[in-house]
């Protein structure tokens, strides 16, 4: 029974503060947190944008008393319409954050009289009226902080306001709505006012003189704002805190400060002007003060005078001296970026007090021994930035205190062993930027943590001055003198230590840190270290993560160098050559290594990067700007950069490979050439090999000498191995330009790649080449060949390209070449090929490029007509063009028009005429450039050149019917007849084809230009067509009071009221415009409502300053929500000068793209404006002088609506 009585008091416990909630609370993008004493509870909520329509809004209970408004991104706009919060009538407090609100009126806070705080924070704001908060009469806590405001509304009326915050604003002026300059007590109650971090040029002293109770004022960041003085009618007498830091104030004047006996903090900021100090003595009250950057001298330490003044800060003006006599309660000073230069033994003898003393940047070359002998409560002191050089042995005696020393950036060249006798508390030592060449005896600094000895001429670091720093943690002695670590240096003295940096030193040789239990940093980049004789120095290390060792002299990666806890390494821009199959092994922690930037050829073979198959994630080998040695060894690496991580391999064991796209290759099979690394092709990564070689993927290799798959190489030739197993394996037997007379034996039946070329082979029998089955390359050119026997490649499958160029073939036969159906590339050009089989080139189903410029082909009926065809070469041969069929060549011509490449070089042969191509077939040295050079020992067309170079035609220019058809017409007279029938034909098709260009030019014109046309036949004739907008007229006949409302921001009115609204007037078009139609104290939204409806049109002047302004954006919004009631067509886009695209509102960018929009500048706009306006035509024009008012009393309701009249715009900033 027990146990059941304690779960129902837990479920009635858990269920009733539930309970107490109201039913707001249990909204999803709602919380609820009980704030108690002034309000029941606090409503939190997330908003998309704050408007009317949100669920969640209209949710919201109406007796809620604290309300916080939270929008999900500013990228949303929140609209707080009129009277939009006014259903919430016991809302005592209101927050919003974090939004963009465009609309926001004096009337959206209507009905929230009882309104006790308000807070706008991180909210973009539109420029305020100045009556926006008339409605928060009660109002004690006003926050307006970060929304770009630039003028803060009138407040005069706010008489309970305790609490005033606008700061992070663009704020240069505060609303004044009193009407007697003499009435200043507006704000009895208000303590606390947050200027800074606006745009004042001037103190608001309206403000400051309504609140006589201000205490605490702060001022901090007015960049803009130059002097700082109160006039006499300003009372500060309750002022306890005055902060007006972080500024550049260039008079200032203290004595109307006299009056506030109660200041206690003083923060100003100058810029370098001296102040005038008269009065400071009376703050009798002060605890602290700061006058920084004034150009105060010597004569202040008479004005000080308060003995209750514990923070003092003089930095940044004219001060040699120190003398702080008058103030025993000091405890901060703050002294820097002055010209002090010496401090005697009594500147701080009565000051027991001090905690902090801050002389940073002045002028000091020496210290009294005694000088804090008196200050044992010191805590921080810094001495940086001076001339210091010697310090004496007891200066710090009695600093038992001290945690922060600083003496960077002075000339200390040694110091006293006993300097630290004391300083037991010392946690920070900072000795950086001295001339010091050795350490003193550190072993009293029990506490040190933190010690930076850089920027010295350090020549060593021993354990002797590093003993007893137990806490030690980070060691700094980068940019020193040193060229040795001692073993052990660190790990017995200093067992806490996390970070070791010594890079920029003269270090080769490191000693080993052992079992460190701790140390995890280290830096050892930019120093002269060699690979390590024996054993690594971090080999041991427990803890190790990070280690630079950059910008050194290693010149490989070894086994066993680095500890399993290694995360980070760099390596880059030493001098390494290669890393080995173990180098990265049993570093299971590796996150990434830098290798950037070698300097020397780096081979990287993939056994010794591919043992990362634990490592999750893998490791990122940076290898940017590096020389890679591109051997077959590096095969793999090409694998990745052309694939990526497709091959499972890669993904589980090889690390992500980065930066090779600004990689180079020293490729040995290119002659150690060095070009990017991505234009080398994988086949290019290549080992040369002489003996046998056995590959993986052959079993019989080593133990039987006639294996089919071993790889030999002919004794006369040089043979590669390329590529990777990953991808593709190639072999290369090179035996050109050897002066070989036959092939030589023993080619390996697997061989990609075969060049023969340069050689006296003449004949290319079926026994050569027939057995390799895999070949893809095959160089024969300049090999002086004569015949190729038929079957030659005929097992050759594989070929992809062939080159046959510069020898001396006569004739190919149908089965020269049998069915090479993976060949892309045949060169035979510069041959004496006379004749080709038509079927030659029949099985080349995958040929690309065929070359037979310069032979002695009179005909070609063999050209492959194939879709894959892209290059044929045909110049340099003596082709025929008998009358009788030489459309067979210029069909030819014209079949492969995009695929022959020298087509303008090509010549007819006919036996007259007069045109002669002097360069007949000297365009063939030009091809040689497309091609490969090879030898001289082709076959020379010079006899056929000079037996031609008088009939050879250009192919480009040759006249058919002139060197043919009319020659033969001399003889028949019934060729003159079809001459005749052929011009009547002509000129038909002539006339056919100007007639069908009038046409064509006609619509483009229409398409082009069609809105000119329509525009253009409209103001001339009066005619409009296909015009969608004239139904639209027709609905609004008699019913609408003006024509057009025009909508445009009042920095445009000169545009408006000068050019545009004249201009429509003489036209007799009724405009409607805000500075002459909109009634004088009516509501303004309703009026841009009532204008929009009562106008035909809404023509919109978008510029940059319409888009700049709230209201401008307001009245887009309501003509955009008109048109999508009453059609699109009602709305006509003026656009006044470039606009970029990034300022138009989404609403906006859909109109301008959908709907064509008016440029001022066209020089039809006038035009196309008039057709785009409703059809006045019939209408007589009215005497505007009968009644001026007319417009304003349309929109007032004077006058019925639809008894016409000029409608316009609101142009409210």
């Amino acid at each position: 029974m027990s146990r059941l009585l304690t779960s129902l008091l837990a479920c009635l416990l858990t269920v009733l503060p539930a309970l107490a909630y109201p039913p707001a609370c249990s909204l999803s993008r709602c919380q609820c947190s009980d704030i108690g004493g002034t309000y029941s509870y606090e409503l939190a909520c997330d908003l998309g944008s704050i408007v009317s329509y949100d669920a969640t809004f209209a949710s919201l209970p109406p007796d809620v008393e604290s309300l916080t408004l939270m929008c999900e991104s500013k990228s949303r706009r929140s609209m707080l319409s009129p009277k939009m919060l006014s259903r919430f009538v016991r809302l005592k407090s209101l927050s919003i954050e974090l939004c963009n609100v465009t609309i926001l009126t004096p009337d959206s806070f209507a009905g929230l009289a009882d309104l006790e705080a308000i807070s706008i924070v991180d909210t973009a704001l539109p420029e305020l009226e100045l009556s926006t908060f008339v409605h928060l009469p009660k109002l004690e806590r006003l926050t307006v902080v970060g929304t770009g405001i630039g003028v803060l509304p009138d407040i005069s009326h706010m008489t309970s306001l305790r609490y005033l915050n606008i700061s992070k604003n663009n704020i240069h002026a505060i609303g004044d709505g009193t009407d007697s300059k003499d009435q200043y007590s507006l704000h009895p109650n208000l303590t606390l006012i947050e200027l800074s971090h606006n745009r004042f040029r001037s103190l608001p002293l309206t403000l400051l003189r309504g609140a006589p109770s201000v205490q605490l004022l702060y001022m901090k960041g007015l960049l803009a704002l130059a002097q700082f003085r109160f006039p006499d009618d300003v009372e500060l007498r309750d002022l306890i805190e005055l902060d007006a830091r972080e500024n550049k104030f260039e008079v200032v004047e203290i004595p109307r400060l006299n009056l506030a006996i109660h200041l206690e903090k003083l923060h100003l900021c100058g810029a370098g002007n001296e102040v005038q100090l008269t009065g400071l003595s009376s703050l009798a009250n002060l605890e602290e003060l700061s006058l920084v950057h004034f150009g105060i001298t010597d004569t202040i330490w008479t004005q000080l005078n308060s003995s209750r003044l514990v923070r003092l800060d003089l930095s940044g003006n004219n001060l040699t001296s120190v003398d702080v006599s008058l103030l025993p309660a000091l405890k901060i000073l703050r002294v820097g970026e002055n010209q002090i230069s010496t401090l005697d033994s009594n500147t701080f003898v009565h000051q027991p007090e001090l905690l902090l003393v801050n002389i940073t940047r002045n002028r000091l070359k020496t210290l009294p021994g005694d000088l804090f002998a008196s200050n044992a409560k010191l805590v921080v002191l810094d001495l940086s930035h001076n001339e210091l050089h010697h310090l004496g042995p007891m200066i710090f005696n009695g600093l038992t205190g001290l945690v922060l020393l600083d003496l960077s950036h002075n000339n200390i060249q040694s110091l006293n062993d006993t300097f630290s006798s004391d300083l037991r508390s010392v946690h920070t030592l900072r000795l950086q930027r001295n001339k010091l060449s050795l350490l003193p005896d550190m072993s009293r600094l029990s506490n040190l943590n933190t010690l930076d000895v850089s920027y010295n001429q350090l020549i060593s670091l021993t354990e002797v001055e590093l003993k007893g720093l137990g806490e030690l943690q980070l060691l700094d002695a980068n940019d020193n003198n040193l060229t040795f670590v001692v073993p052990d240096l660190v790990t017995a003295c200093c067992p806490n230590l996390l970070q070791l940096l010594l890079h920029n030193n003269r270090i080769n040789n490191v000693g080993t840190f052992g079992h460190h239990p701790r140390l995890m940093f280290v830096r050892l980049d930019n120093n002269s270290m060699t690979d390590f004789e024996t054993v690594s120095p971090f080999a041991e290390m427990r803890d190790l993560r990070y280690l630079f060792l950059h910008r050194n002299r290693f010149t490989s990666i070894r086994t066993n160098w680095f500890p399993p806890s290694l995360q980070i390494l760099t390596m880059g821009e030493n001098d390494i050559r290669q890393a080995y199959s173990t180098s990265f092994k049993n570093l299971p922690n590796l996150i990434s290594v830098d290798l950037v930037g070698s300097r020397y050829a780096l081979l990287l073979p993939m056994h010794a990067i591919n043992s990362f198959r634990d490592n999750k994630p893998k490791p990122v080998f940076e290898l940017a700007f590096n020389t890679f040695q591109c051997s077959c060894e590096m095969a793999y690496m090409k694998v990745i950069e052309e694939d990526g991580y497709s091959i499972d391999v890669f993904n589980r064991y090889y690390p992500q490979i980065r930066g090779l796209d600004t990689a180079h290759c020293v490729t040995p099979y290119e002659g150690n050439s060095v070009r990017p690394f991505h234009d080398v092709p994988l086949s290019h990564f290549a080992c040369e090999y002489r003996e046998m070689h056995c590959d993986v993927l052959c079993d019989c290799c080593s133990s039987n000498e006639s294996c089919p798959c071993a790889l030999t190489c002919p004794s006369e030739c040089k043979c590669f191995t390329a590529g990777t197993g990953f991808k593709k394996v190639y072999f290369h037997i090179h035996c050109g330009y050897l002066n070989l007379s036959h092939v030589p034996l023993n080619i390996p039946s697997r061989s990609t790649g075969l060049y023969l070329d340069g050689n006296v082979l003449t004949r290319i029998s079926p026994t050569d080449i027939g057995h390799l089955y895999k070949v893809e390359v095959i160089y024969l050119n300049g090999s002086r060949i004569q015949t190729i026997d038929d079957g030659a490649f005929a097992n050759t499958s594989a070929l992809v390209t062939l080159r046959l160029e510069d020898n001396l073939f006569t004739s190919l036969s149908d089965a020269s070449f049998g069915k090479l159906t993976r060949l892309r590339e045949l060169y035979l050009h510069n041959n004496l090929i006379s004749s080709i089989s038509p079927a030659a080139f029949v099985g080349m189903t995958a040929v690309e490029t065929i070359t037979l410029h310069d032979n002695r082909l009179v005909v070609l009926d063999a050209v492959c007509r194939t879709p894959s065809l892209l290059a044929l070469t045909l110049s340099g041969n003596p082709w025929a063009c008998p009358c009788n069929n030489s459309h067979d060549v210029l069909r030819l011509v014209h079949e492969l028009n995009d695929v022959i490449l020298d087509r303008p070089k090509m010549c007819c042969f006919v036996g007259v005429g007069t045109e002669t191509y002097e360069g007949a077939l000297d365009g063939a040295e030009n091809m040689h450039d497309l091609i490969r050079p090879t030898g001289a020992t082709g076959g020379s067309n010079e006899d056929v050149t000079v037996a031609g170079r008088n009939s050879c035609h250009h192919v480009l220019s040759f006249d058919f019917e002139s060197l043919c058809v009319l020659r033969v017409g001399n003889v028949s007279g019934g060729e003159h007849v079809t001459n005749a029938e052929s011009t009547t034909l002509l000129v038909a098709l002539v006339v056919a084809i100007l007639v069908l260009l009038m046409l064509v030019t006609l619509a483009i014109l229409v398409m082009v230009r069609g809105r000119e046309l329509q525009a253009w036949l409209f103001v001339n004739i009066g005619v409009r067509v296909y015009d969608k907008k004239a139904h639209i007229d027709k609905q609004d006949a008699g019913t609408k009071s003006f024509d057009a409302f025009i909508s445009y921001s009042s920095k445009d009115s000169e545009f408006v009221a000068q050019a545009l609204v004249p201009e429509l007037d003489k036209k007799g078009y009724r405009t409607c415009v805000h500075y002459r139609d909109f009634p004088v104290g009516r509501n303004i939204t309703d009026t841009i409502f009532k204008a929009i409806e009562e106008s035909s049109r809404t023509v919109l002047v978008l510029s940059r300053n319409f888009l700049e302004s709230e209201w401008c954006r307001f009245e887009f919004q309501t003509a955009h929500h008109h048109i999508l009631c009453e059609g699109s067509h009602r709305l006509i886009v003026v656009l006044l000068g470039n606009i970029p695209d990034d300022m138009l509102d989404p609403d906006l960018k859909v109109h301008l793209k959908s709907k064509t929009y008016l440029k001022f500048g066209d020089p039809w706009f006038w035009e196309k404006l008039y057709f785009s306006l409703p059809d006045i035509k019939g209408r007589e024009v009215e005497e505007k002088e009968q009644d001026v008012l007319r417009g304003m009393k349309i929109l007032s309701g004077e006058i019925a609506v639809g008894q016409g009249h000029e409608k316009n715009n609101a142009t409210i900033e």
